[in-house]
Order: structure tokens, then sequence, then C-alpha cells
């Protein structure tokens, strides 16, 4: 619908202290979604916590409390400090809510339907703080996280693949089409020339993680964390569960991420899509 109005933040790490950017980000979506709600905009603000993943079942080892204690105890610090800050969300969201996992296995389906998901191995550097595989094509001799850092390790294990590679050309015929799609212009160029240097698929699982949502038809695998994350986008706008609210809300969304996630909302997640 024209006068619908859709805007997310990112999804916050939950283990994270909220700091300066959080609240940067959240303000600016506050202040776009109060500004359209004024011009009788039909308005779906969303913002919420990511609480999925091997540094939360790491931590929460390491504190003697189960992850799901864990989380519940710590998400207070992101939905305090937003009431104190007045921000007028709709919705706040968490990757453990059960509607969520429901969302995310039914998507993971769909595309397992389709011919986009495989079971293979993957081989490469990982950093388990950021829960990232990196290509070695963006390494240096050193062998640390370009993100962090920190050192990476070497992991060969069994994975499922999502097949982004099949998306390089409608990937970039729409980015050629939809000049706005990431702003500013300067990130734009910068995913552009990413995906002309070639997509790989895509990890999506990972082997011997207990914290996370299980792959629907192997439960052996976990899905990664950022294949769960950015499918929460979905859930608020009620895919599968609220016709009435989707067609209202989706596509007309905006997503307000920082620079260190860019290439997951610009290049994986619209493949996934």
């Amino acid at each position: 619908m024209d006068n619908s109005f859709y805007i997310t933040t990112p999804i916050y790490y939950v283990n994270d202290v909220p700091h300066i950017g959080h609240a940067y980000t959240t303000c600016a979506a506050d202040v776009l979604a109060r500004y359209h709600r004024l011009w009788g905009y039909r308005v779906l603000f969303s913002t919420g916590t990511d609480e999925h993943g091997q540094k939360i079942e790491k931590a929460a080892k390491d504190q003697g409390v189960s992850p799901q204690e864990l989380v519940d105890k710590v998400v207070v610090r992101f939905q305090d400090l937003w009431k104190k800050m007045n921000i007028s969300y709709d919705e706040f969201i968490r990757t453990t809510d059960p509607r969520h996992i429901k969302v995310v296995q039914d998507f993971f389906r769909l595309l397992d339907e389709r011919g986009y998901i495989y079971l293979g191995d993957y081989e490469g550097w990982y950093c388990v703080p950021c829960e990232t595989f990196w290509p070695e094509n963006q390494l240096d001799e050193r062998l640390v996280c370009p993100d962090c850092g920190r050192p990476l390790e070497r992991l060969k294990e069994e994975s499922y693949f999502f097949a982004l590679s099949r998306f390089q050309e409608p990937l970039l015929q729409y980015l050629e089409s939809h000049p706005d799609f990431i702003m500013p212009e300067s990130r734009y160029h910068e995913i552009e020339s990413f995906i002309r240097g070639g997509l790989k698929d895509q990890s999506i699982s990972r082997l011997g993680l207990e914290w996370g949502i299980p792959v629907p038809s192997n439960p052996r695998h976990t899905l990664y964390v950022w294949f769960d994350a950015l499918v929460n986008y979905l859930t608020v706008a009620g895919w599968g569960s609220s016709e009435e609210k989707f067609s209202t809300f989706w596509p007309s969304t905006y997503h307000l991420v920082g620079k260190d996630i860019l290439r997951f909302h610009a290049v994986l997640w619209p493949g996934m899509l």
C-alpha cells in the first residue's frame, strides 16, 4: 500500500552493552516513524535483539546459567534504554520468540523446496566472536578477522548451503534499476563492486551448536545466526501469520544498518528474498 511505512533497526546483539551507536540508529528510526505517523501513514517500526549463536552459548556456560536465562536477563538493558529514550517502536522482536523460530524454519523449507539449499562440506577461516566465515581473498598473512582483529580458526564441517551465487546477475540487475536501493551512494558502489567480484554460496548451518534454531529436516544442524537474524524482518511483517499485515507493510521496508553489517543486508538478504 502507498500509505504504509515499515522501518527497522538492526536487531542488536543481546550480549552487547547498549552504546551510542545503538541509540543513534534507534533514535533515527524513531524520528522517521513519528514523522510518517504525523502524515497519516500506517507505520510499523521494529527493533529487537539477536539472541542465538556460539557467543551466547559460551557466555552462558561461563556464567553457569542456561542460554535462555542469560538472554532473558540481559535483554532488559535494551528494553529499559528504549523506555528512557521514549522510543515509539511497535514491535520488539527477539529471535528466541517461538513465532520467529517457526518463520525461520518455514522460510528454510521454502528455499529448500525451490532448490536453493543443498548439503555439502565447508572449509574456511572462521571468527568465533563475529560468527563469520571469511574468504581468503579478504585476509592477509596475519589470518585475523577483518572486523574485530582477533585470530581466525580453520574449520571444516558438513554444512547446508544457500545458493547465493545463482543470484549474482539478478542482484546486479536489481541494483541497476533501483539506484536508491542502498544509500549513501558510496555504499551502493561498494556493494555493486563486491557483487561484480563474484558471489559464493553461503554456508547457513553449523554442527555442534545447541543454542540456535534447528534445521527442520536435520536437527543435527543449527541454522547460521545470520540466516536466523535476517528473517526477523519477515516475522515482524506478518509473513506466514497475517496476510493482511504482510500485504500492508511488505515490501515498503526501510532497513537502517551500520556499515559493518551492510553486506549481510544488501547482498545475502536480497538474495534470500
